[in-house]
């Protein structure tokens, strides 16, 4: 499907796409789309019908949780496809389980206590901007500072958990000042257009 010249992630990343690509495919990318729609979908669902929390959901939460954590463990191998469905990182096994989890949460009496946090709603906050941002960071850090913090690339775990420490950590601030000074500006001020344009059609 992809040449073979300079093919693999020992020559960097246009040659780890190369042997990548075969497998992250439309199928892949589609599946995960479609899961997330999904989802949300059923709990829109339910909040148009004014759905109860139900002890169910806190059941199937956790099931589907425990269920994603054991096919991680038992058939993710690092850097190679799924031998049954030839998808990277057990997909759609893994997105499929995770969707439940988060659909089920979303209805659950309890679970949903622990996932709605203060922090968590901060960081769906600016999610978007850590998404934009965090490979822009990496990039830096991989071909400026941290050579070996490539695919495969690092040895010391405990190199690697500071390295993404620091890549963390910056892409949330990036994506923070992104939220306030960029994002939250924009939307307060498209709020407000559309909301003179309903008032004066009205």
């Amino acid at each position: 499907m992809t040449s073979e010249f300079e093919k693999g992630w020992q020559f960097g990343l246009v040659g780890g796409a190369k042997a990548w690509i075969p497998y992250w495919n439309i199928d892949t990318f589609f599946t995960q789309f479609l899961l997330g729609s999904l989802v949300a979908l059923f709990l829109a669902d339910r909040k148009s019908r004014l759905a109860s929390s139900s002890i169910k959901f806190d059941i199937g939460a956790l099931i589907s949780l425990t269920a994603a954590i054991v096919l991680v463990l038992t058939r993710v191998t690092p850097g190679a496809p799924d031998s049954f469905t030839n998808q990277p990182y057990a997909a759609p096994w893994f997105s499929m389980l995770i969707a439940i989890f988060l659909g089920c949460s979303a209805s659950s009496m309890y679970v949903w206590r622990f996932l709605d946090n203060r922090f968590a709603v901060f960081l769906a906050t600016i999610s978007f901007g850590v998404y934009l941002w965090h490979y822009f960071v990496i990039s830096i850090f991989a071909n400026s500072y941290f050579k070996d913090f490539q695919y495969f690339g690092v040895g010391s775990i405990l190199r690697w958990a500071f390295i993404s420490s620091l890549v963390i950590t910056i892409a949330i601030s990036i994506a923070t000042l992104s939220w306030y000074f960029f994002e939250k500006p924009i939307i307060k001020q498209v709020k407000l257009i559309r909301n003179k344009q309903k008032a004066a059609n009205d």
